[in-house]
């Protein structure tokens, strides 16, 4: 059987191309894709009568579990009894202004490849509101410690 001769042919053009290739794909930068997350925890509303005592252990739970995998970009808004991961900075009070500034935060800074979470543990509520024909309908929204009646 005749065996093929690499000469300067298109076999060597080829591999000539397929080596260039290689090498680029070798040289070229990964994307690099953060995980980033925020995690709110509520149990004390200061001017409602509705507190719990789950929410410090959620987000305590969940910061734990998103270490564990290797995250560690995570900003915690909850009671300061939350316990945290040994390491990770104190939470903050999980205010309205906290919590959005919080998200304006992971907008800011996370990229298109991101993976962001937001995670929540508290009461929510059925705002009432008046629809496009002005008929009653609800929001729904979540509640932050700070939530006053309406």
């Amino acid at each position: 059987m005749p065996r093929a001769k690499l000469g300067h042919g298109v076999g060597m053009k080829s591999l000539t191309f397929l080596a260039l290739c290689v090498a680029s794909l070798s040289m070229a930068q990964p994307v690099r894709a953060d995980v980033r997350a925020l995690l709110v925890g509520v149990g004390d509303y200061r001017h409602l009568d509705a507190d719990l005592n789950g929410p410090a252990n959620d987000v305590g739970l969940m910061a734990r579990t998103l270490r564990m995998r290797g995250i560690d970009r995570i900003a915690v808004l909850a009671d300061p009894v939350a316990p945290l991961p040994e390491g990770m900075a104190p939470a903050a009070p999980p205010t309205r202004d906290a919590i959005l500034g919080g998200l304006a935060e992971l907008a800011n800074q996370a990229t298109a490849d991101d993976t962001v979470i937001f995670y929540f543990s508290g009461l929510g509520a059925r705002l009432p509101a008046p629809g496009p024909d002005g008929a009653p309908v609800g929001i729904d929204v979540l509640l932050p410690a700070d939530a006053r009646p309406w």
